[in-house]
């Protein structure tokens, strides 16, 4: 009994073998069966997916047995200490196919280790409603069939997760989950790596109130029988929620008493808690595109937790998007979504990135064969993570398409796909009109590498870049050319207060790159005209744009894009006062060495206008 304390203290949980007798099981079973057998209701068909199963037999005397025989009393007594009596059971059964990404129920989902929650907060169950915590002491789940491996339903635990979540809870309070539920829980803590629990019939799995957990795909040809009870040790108030329990997880377990004395274990690990602060950034700089910060982020959470799918994935996607622009090597890229795929074979996502990888390196054929795998073979994409990247995979077919003389190819996988994934519907209009994207970005090309460019250069390169935005409205590359060809384009002052309209958009749309600052502050120089004879303010806003293309990015490489920068410079030198040109220019060199030279010219320039 000493060993389980132990157990429970330090992990959250433990697991006592062979406690329930063989003929209580068999009840148990037999009476859940039946229920099955004489069919269930529509609402009990909706329980049954959620989780909270078969209520007719919750009170059952046969599911009663497991929780308030002899030796499950005698246990649960030694653990914790006297406990109120339990009124019903959950039967938690999981169904072959649960949590599967196949229509067969043979693959699990990759994603089941990126889920926890505890329960008893507002939204887990409808009767859970935000204003309190229904916490009980402890989970007590009685195991009626074997759980021999991982994937068969099994459940799933963080270990010593109640320590990091009672942490989390002493720092920030407790308004948040009685208000707001499992929603104001914070999405990365500092946990372990998740285990899945393989217990045996007959075994008494027990875990503390706060533990972390979820449930595990089940890939097997057999159903998961286990029963759960929530037990309320008698030290606590009766029937409500009791605060306390958040802030010490084991304050209403008198039986741990000895070990609360002990002083708390070593928990979170310093592992666990770089985990929980690399997801946190990293995620973070993902959701914000900041490619060039989040891909040695997620490689070092890879290293840390490399079976994990979303992680290898998301690190793949984000170094291609940081290498592709600079026109460099993407092979390190190519081996990080070949590491995602052999752990996860079957995820649309992930082979639609290699696609556009292999596309990317010149092999047309290759891309187009893995992004109509992707797209009509693979098993499955996740809701949040992987359908821009297979939307990406149908924009491969269609330039490889393209590229390959077979528009009518493109046409057969866009109807098949539309058919199989109806959130693309919403992007039929740029998919449709996908034949003419390549063709306008050619034209763009050859449009704005003419020296020099006219007026009507740019005019012609506003109106192509304005037909990329209506069929691509989140490429931030067409934003940009179409503020540029209006910044540029001096025929009429309400085309350059479009541009800076255009320029501060895109400061919005993509608030940490260098390129959406230059247009800003050439747009701003534009407007301003002689900036040596206007008002302070409107020299402080270039400047702080300036100083953005200096600062916002380090590490930023211009590629064709110079011309940009450095005009934003200049503007700069002009709103400067004479005394800070030489700093600023400084500043600039240092950002963008390889524009260096440029920069001394500028000063030797000495402008006063900017025209």
């Amino acid at each position: 009994m000493a060993a389980l304390r132990q157990r429970l203290y330090e992990d959250g949980y433990a697991i006592a073998p062979g406690v329930v007798p063989e003929d209580l099981r068999q009840d148990a079973l037999r009476c859940i069966n039946m229920a099955l057998g004489k069919g269930i209701s529509p609402e009990e068909a909706e329980s049954i997916k959620n989780g909270v199963q078969l209520p007719g037999i919750m009170s059952n005397e046969a599911i009663m047995r497991l929780i308030n025989c002899p030796s499950t009393q005698q246990l649960l007594q030694s653990l914790i200490g006297p406990l109120y009596p339990v009124q019903a059971g959950q039967i938690a059964l999981r169904f072959p196919g649960a949590h599967c990404v196949d229509a067969d129920g043979r693959v699990p989902s990759p994603y089941w280790c990126h889920g926890w929650h505890i329960d008893g907060l507002a939204g887990a169950v409808p009767s859970h409603i935000p204003g309190t915590v229904h916490n009980f002491t402890a989970l007590v789940g009685i195991v009626l069939r074997d759980v021999p491996t991982p994937f068969h339903g099994n459940l799933i635990v963080y270990p010593g997760s109640h320590w990091a979540i009672s942490n989390w809870f002493a720092q920030h309070g407790t308004t948040g989950v009685e208000q707001r539920g499992q929603e104001a829980m914070p999405r990365f803590l500092p946990f372990a790596e998740p285990l899945q629990v393989c217990p045996r019939a007959g075994d008494v799995v027990i875990a503390n109130f706060t533990l972390a957990h979820s449930v595990a795909p089940n890939s097997s040809p057999d159903i998961r029988y286990v029963v759960y009870f929530r037990v309320h040790s008698r030290t606590r108030p009766s029937g409500g929620y009791y605060r306390e329990a958040l802030l010490n997880p084991f304050v209403d377990w008198p039986e741990m008493a000895p070990l609360l004395r002990s002083g708390r274990p070593a928990r979170p690990t310093p592992e666990e808690i770089r985990v929980a602060q690399l997801s946190i950034e990293a995620e973070g700089r993902f959701d914000a595109k900041d490619w060039d910060a989040a891909w040695p982020l997620y490689e070092e959470l890879g290293g840390l937790r490399p079976g994990m799918y979303a992680i290898a994935f998301k690190h793949a996607v984000s170094m291609f998007l940081a290498q592709a622009p600079r026109k460099g090597s993407v092979d390190a890229a190519a081996a990080a979504i070949e590491r995602a795929c052999a752990i996860a074979p079957g995820m649309a996502g992930a082979r639609a990135a290699m696609a556009r990888i292999r596309l990317y390196q010149g092999q047309v054929d290759v891309a187009r064969q893995l992004a109509v795998s992707a797209l009509l073979d693979a098993t499955y994409a996740s809701a949040e993570d992987e359908h821009a990247v297979l939307l990406d995979g149908l924009r491969v077919v269609r330039e490889a398409c393209a590229a390959q003389g077979n528009p009518a190819e493109f046409t057969r996988v866009l109807e098949l796909t539309l058919l199989r994934h109806p959130f693309m519907a919403k992007h039929t209009k740029e998919l449709q009109a996908g034949g003419d994207l390549p063709a306008l970005w050619a034209e763009v090309e050859r449009v704005m590498h003419k020296q020099p460019k006219t007026s009507e250069d740019w005019a012609r390169g506003r109106v192509l870049f304005g037909r990329i935005v209506e069929l691509q409205p989140d490429e931030f590359s067409a934003h940009l050319g179409c503020a540029v060809s209006h910044i540029y384009d001096m025929q009429s002052a309400p085309t350059a207060k479009e541009g800076l309209q255009r320029a501060r958009a895109l400061v919005d749309m993509d608030p940490t790159h260098p390129l959406a600052y230059a247009a800003l502050a050439r747009a701003l120089g534009r407007m301003a005209g002689p900036l040596r004879a206007v008002g302070p303010d409107a020299k402080a806003e270039v400047l702080a744009a300036v100083d953005a293309v200096i600062n916002i990015s380090p590490g930023f490489q211009p590629r064709g894009n110079g011309w940009l920068l450095l005009d934003a410079l200049r503007c700069g030198l002009v709103a400067a006062e004479p005394g800070d040109r030489a700093r600023l220019a400084g500043a600039f060199k240092a950002a963008y060495p390889t524009l260096a030279g440029q920069v001394d010219r500028l000063l030797a320039e000495q402008p006063c206008v900017v025209s």
